[in-house]
């Protein structure tokens, strides 16, 4: 548990920085679309991650600061000096929360694992938090949901490692949340009651390979075009021109969810965001497979050698 709250600590760290930078880009200019997407990653992924390790002072002043920029987004409303003030308190408070779980952990250990130094590690560093995670999100959701991973000795760069921590994470948390269905939902479709969630990962012609696959009810093309339309990001005519493959892409854009209620977990529309975004820092690709009510597999093409 103390490597993950150390790792915990200095992803925290990069957030926070990058929280207080999109501030100010938003205090000079409050319509920076952009400055406003990255403080919405950086806070939704410590929000997550805090919950999962289960700090929960942290999880609710994320939890504060992530409710003011999303009103910023979803209303188009200008930030005015009031929030400014109230949001940098709520920074505050974390940065200086993690100051106090730093000093603890510094007391707790002196001798660090110099692994980190190595130049790849397998892929289990940061998968093997994955099923307690999904253990925390039965009980959340109220859930059955089996964890199965395949390829946990694959060798990935550091560097790749912690790019992918987020993204897993919340592709994990979004399965759960969105696509696996009730145990009594799934009864009465003639499905298992317990749902299942594989996450495979191998080496192949010069590439990491990630997949995230599950058999609940996947993502719907009509609800996804829907949206689409009711947030202008296409007409009608394009729509019906785009493949699948196009028709899913647009999981991935800022502010894009087809859920039907924000929960503790997901739903606002910012966790496939920080996907795509890490994703692509590592010069990498993803993309969707989905049958309706049998499932989706998302899938990961990372060079071994991050661009």
């Amino acid at each position: 548990m103390d490597d993950l709250i150390d790792d915990f600590l200095i992803e925290t760290r990069d957030n926070l920085d990058a929280l207080y930078s999109g501030l100010d880009l938003l205090k000079q200019n409050n319509t920076d679309t952009k400055a406003l997407e990255n403080c919405l990653r950086a806070i939704h992924t410590i929000k997550g991650t805090s919950s999962f390790l289960d700090i929960p002072e942290f999880t609710h002043t994320a939890h504060l600061a992530e409710n003011i920029l999303c009103n910023w987004r979803d209303t188009n409303t200008p930030a005015d000096i009031n929030d400014f003030n109230e949001i940098y308190d709520h920074i505050d408070t974390l940065k200086l929360s993690a100051i106090e779980i730093e000093k603890k952990q510094i007391r707790s250990h002196d001798n660090k694992d110099n692994s980190a130094s190595l130049s790849s590690q397998p892929i289990s560093k940061i998968w093997l938090k994955f099923p307690v995670l999904i253990e925390k999100l039965n009980s959340e959701l109220n859930k059955k949901i089996d964890l199965k991973m395949f390829g946990q000795d694959t060798l990935v760069e550091i560097s790749t490692l912690e790019l992918l921590k987020a993204p897993l994470t919340h592709m994990i948390r979004n399965s759960a949340d969105h696509s696996i269905e009730h145990p009594e939902e799934r009864i009465a479709k003639g499905k298992p009651e317990t749902g299942l969630l594989l996450l495979k990962a191998i080496s192949e012609d010069g590439f990491l390979i990630i997949e995230i696959s599950d058999d609940g009810k996947g993502f719907s093309k009509q609800a996804i075009k829907e949206k689409v339309l009711a947030k202008n990001l296409a007409t009608p005519q394009e729509i019906e021109k785009m493949s699948d493959t196009e028709i899913f892409d647009f999981v991935f854009h800022p502010g894009f969810s087809t859920a039907t209620e924000v929960t503790s977990v997901s739903g606002r529309g910012i966790g496939m965001d920080i996907v795509k975004h890490n994703i692509k820092k590592s010069g990498g690709s993803l993309a969707i497979q989905s049958t309706e009510n049998k499932g989706a597999k998302l899938i990961i093409r990372i060079p071994h050698t991050p661009a």
